[in-house]
């Protein structure tokens, strides 16, 4: 399958702001008078073992198709985490057909079952683009009624960026929106040629500033659990362990769970907010 137009500027973008982020005293060059922070097109040529044309043409998004080997080289070269090579490869050699089509949300009953049989864990279900498709009442509760909100803030991207009271209930708001941002562009790069996700993510990045320029850092990082930290207007500081997790047989869906660190507290907050009468 030959990359389309919007794959090769996102490749070209990509290698352009990984470049700017090599210093060229890692690899002996001497800093100079340099118009741009960053290793120089010929020295990541000259590293990668190719011709500067050749590299020229990539990052200006030219229509040429390069190896996987050639590829693992500039990124070698460019310094790429393992993840960040994954990406690369899957920019410059799409393999999914793009689908220009939104996924069928329907959630079969034994999902739905396994998140509302979370108790007061939280969970809820994402698809292909990062839209909740379904959640638990404890997951109601922790994000604030996820049944009200508008389809734009029905996104895990537009829960974050959208909706001013997001930024009280994570207190770390910068940088988690900054990992999501990575992690969403990592997970859903094999969607670059899909109308939908570009017409969506553009209809974001028109809203928010913080994600327009977040989105224009081009950072990718895998998506891994960890502890959450939450400030929830009724029951105070939480600290949760998220858990991902993905069905076998309709891998664009992921089960996320956000239970406590062993911490009593935390469990007994969980529980009162989940309580059905509340005062």
């Amino acid at each position: 399958m030959t990359t389309t137009q919007q794959e090769r500027a996102l490749l070209a973008n990509f290698l352009r702001t990984r470049r700017m982020r090599v210093s060229p005293t890692e690899y002996g060059f001497e800093l100079g008078r340099r118009r741009t922070p960053g290793l120089r097109r010929e020295e990541v040529a000259q590293i990668a073992g190719m011709s500067v044309t050749w590299y020229t043409w990539l990052e200006q998004g030219r229509d040429v198709q390069a190896s996987s080997q050639v590829l693992e080289r500039i990124a070698f070269a460019l310094r790429l985490e393992p993840h960040e090579t994954r990406y690369l490869l899957t920019l410059a050699k799409v393999a999914p057909e793009a689908s220009h089509q939104p996924q069928n949300s329907v959630i079969s009953p034994t999902v739905r079952q396994l998140i509302d049989h979370q108790g007061p864990y939280p969970a809820y279900v994402l698809g292909r683009y990062w839209d909740f498709l379904a959640w638990n009442v404890a997951a109601n509760r922790l994000f604030g009624n996820l049944d009200t909100l508008p389809d734009p803030q029905r996104h895990m991207i537009g829960y974050v960026f959208l909706r001013p009271e997001t930024r009280s209930l994570l207190p770390d708001w910068e940088a988690r929106a900054q990992a999501i941002t990575a992690e969403f562009r990592a997970d859903c790069s094999q969607y670059a040629a899909d109308g939908y996700f570009n017409q969506m993510v553009d209809s974001i990045r028109a809203a928010s500033p913080d994600f327009d320029r977040m989105w224009g850092r081009h950072d990718v990082r895998p998506r891994v659990g960890g502890q959450r930290t939450f400030a929830h207007p009724q029951v105070g500081f939480l600290v949760l362990e998220q858990v991902t997790l993905t069905i076998s047989n309709v891998p664009d869906i992921k089960v996320v769970v956000l239970m406590p660190t062993n911490d009593e507290e935390s469990t007994n907050k969980l529980r009162l907010l989940t309580t059905e009468v509340r005062k």
